[in-house]
Protein backbone atom coordinates (compact mmCIF):
# COMPACT_ATOMS: atom_id res chain seq x y z
CA UNK A 1 0.00 0.00 0.00
CA UNK A 2 1.01 3.52 0.35
CA UNK A 3 3.26 5.34 2.51
CA UNK A 4 3.44 8.34 4.15
CA UNK A 5 2.88 10.73 7.76
CA UNK A 6 1.42 13.72 8.75
CA UNK A 7 -2.19 14.48 9.37
CA UNK A 8 -5.24 13.96 7.51
CA UNK A 9 -6.07 17.60 5.08
CA UNK A 10 -9.62 17.70 3.44
CA UNK A 11 -9.12 16.95 -0.43
CA UNK A 12 -5.76 15.73 0.08
CA UNK A 13 -4.15 12.25 0.46
CA UNK A 14 -4.74 10.29 4.05
CA UNK A 15 -1.38 9.90 5.67
CA UNK A 16 -1.98 7.73 8.59
CA UNK A 17 -1.70 3.68 9.86
CA UNK A 18 -1.64 1.17 7.17
CA UNK A 19 -5.32 0.49 8.06
CA UNK A 20 -6.54 4.14 7.54
CA UNK A 21 -4.55 4.78 4.41
CA UNK A 22 -6.33 1.02 3.00
CA UNK A 23 -9.30 2.61 4.51
CA UNK A 24 -9.23 5.50 2.49
CA UNK A 25 -8.17 4.33 -0.74
CA UNK A 26 -11.15 1.75 -0.37
CA UNK A 27 -13.21 4.31 -0.24
CA UNK A 28 -12.21 6.19 -2.69
CA UNK A 29 -11.88 3.53 -5.70
CA UNK A 30 -15.51 2.24 -4.27
CA UNK A 31 -16.91 6.48 -5.11
CA UNK A 32 -14.73 6.86 -8.02
CA UNK A 33 -15.41 4.02 -9.96
CA UNK A 34 -19.17 3.71 -8.72
CA UNK A 35 -18.67 0.17 -7.28
CA UNK A 36 -21.77 -1.74 -6.01
CA UNK A 37 -22.31 -3.39 -2.46
CA UNK A 38 -20.71 -6.98 -3.91
CA UNK A 39 -18.26 -5.22 -5.35
CA UNK A 40 -17.47 -3.04 -2.19
CA UNK A 41 -17.54 -6.05 -0.18
CA UNK A 42 -15.00 -8.12 -2.60
CA UNK A 43 -12.79 -5.38 -2.65
CA UNK A 44 -12.94 -4.97 1.00
CA UNK A 45 -11.90 -8.76 1.24
CA UNK A 46 -9.09 -8.00 -0.52
CA UNK A 47 -7.62 -5.21 1.06
CA UNK A 48 -7.53 -7.43 4.79
CA UNK A 49 -6.11 -10.16 2.46
CA UNK A 50 -3.51 -7.36 1.31
CA UNK A 51 -3.18 -5.96 5.31
CA UNK A 52 -3.29 -9.70 7.11
CA UNK A 53 0.15 -10.38 4.22
CA UNK A 54 1.80 -7.15 5.12
CA UNK A 55 1.54 -8.01 9.03
CA UNK A 56 3.34 -11.56 7.58
CA UNK A 57 6.52 -9.22 6.75
CA UNK A 58 6.78 -6.92 9.82
CA UNK A 59 9.19 -8.72 12.06
CA UNK A 60 11.55 -9.55 9.29
CA UNK A 61 11.44 -5.73 8.52
CA UNK A 62 11.99 -5.33 12.43
CA UNK A 63 15.20 -8.06 12.10
CA UNK A 64 16.60 -6.16 8.56
CA UNK A 65 16.47 -2.88 10.59
CA UNK A 66 18.41 -4.50 13.95
CA UNK A 67 20.87 -6.00 11.73
CA UNK A 68 21.94 -2.71 9.50
CA UNK A 69 21.94 -0.73 12.84
CA UNK A 70 24.29 -3.79 14.33
CA UNK A 71 26.64 -3.59 10.96
CA UNK A 72 26.54 0.56 11.70
CA UNK A 73 27.41 0.70 15.16
CA UNK A 74 30.46 -2.54 14.32
CA UNK A 75 33.73 -1.57 13.64
CA UNK A 76 33.74 -3.17 10.37
CA UNK A 77 30.99 -4.33 8.05
CA UNK A 78 30.42 -7.99 7.29
CA UNK A 79 29.51 -7.51 3.70
CA UNK A 80 28.65 -11.28 3.40
CA UNK A 81 26.25 -10.68 5.66
CA UNK A 82 24.33 -7.89 4.65
CA UNK A 83 24.63 -9.69 1.05
CA UNK A 84 23.02 -12.73 2.56
CA UNK A 85 19.77 -10.21 4.48
CA UNK A 86 19.55 -8.57 1.05
CA UNK A 87 19.12 -11.53 -0.88
CA UNK A 88 16.74 -13.11 1.51
CA UNK A 89 14.81 -9.75 1.68
CA UNK A 90 14.81 -9.93 -2.14
CA UNK A 91 13.18 -13.16 -2.58
CA UNK A 92 10.35 -11.81 0.11
CA UNK A 93 10.15 -8.65 -2.20
CA UNK A 94 9.46 -11.43 -5.15
CA UNK A 95 7.18 -13.25 -3.41
CA UNK A 96 4.93 -10.25 -2.43
CA UNK A 97 4.98 -8.47 -6.17
CA UNK A 98 3.31 -12.39 -6.89
CA UNK A 99 1.10 -11.70 -3.86
CA UNK A 100 0.00 -8.47 -5.13
CA UNK A 101 -0.63 -9.24 -8.85
CA UNK A 102 -3.12 -12.28 -7.63
CA UNK A 103 -5.14 -9.51 -5.64
CA UNK A 104 -4.67 -7.38 -8.90
CA UNK A 105 -6.22 -9.93 -10.74
CA UNK A 106 -8.96 -10.50 -7.83
CA UNK A 107 -10.16 -6.86 -7.95
CA UNK A 108 -9.70 -6.87 -12.20
CA UNK A 109 -11.99 -9.13 -12.32
CA UNK A 110 -14.85 -7.82 -10.54
CA UNK A 111 -14.63 -4.72 -12.23
CA UNK A 112 -17.00 -4.57 -15.42
CA UNK A 113 -15.45 -3.57 -18.91
CA UNK A 114 -16.89 0.51 -17.96
CA UNK A 115 -15.16 0.33 -14.48
CA UNK A 116 -11.81 -0.93 -16.19
CA UNK A 117 -11.66 1.83 -18.84
CA UNK A 118 -12.78 4.46 -16.03
CA UNK A 119 -9.85 2.83 -14.04
CA UNK A 120 -7.61 3.40 -16.43
CA UNK A 121 -8.50 7.07 -17.57
CA UNK A 122 -8.35 8.17 -13.78
CA UNK A 123 -4.24 5.91 -14.00
CA UNK A 124 -3.24 8.01 -16.92
CA UNK A 125 -4.56 11.05 -15.16
CA UNK A 126 -2.52 10.39 -12.02
CA UNK A 127 1.10 9.69 -14.25
CA UNK A 128 0.85 12.44 -16.20
CA UNK A 129 0.29 14.77 -13.26
CA UNK A 130 2.87 13.22 -11.42
CA UNK A 131 4.93 11.38 -13.90
CA UNK A 132 5.29 14.85 -14.59
CA UNK A 133 6.90 15.64 -11.10
CA UNK A 134 9.37 12.82 -10.99
CA UNK A 135 10.95 13.36 -14.52
CA UNK A 136 11.84 16.67 -13.87
CA UNK A 137 14.08 16.16 -11.06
Amino acid sequence: MLTGCGPHHPGKFFFGSPEKRADWIVKKIAGELKLDESQKAKLDSIKQDILAQRKKFRPEREQMHAAIKAQLLSEQIDEATLNQLFEKQHGKHSEMKKYFISKFAEFHAILTPAQRQLLLEKLEKFHNHFGKFQHEK
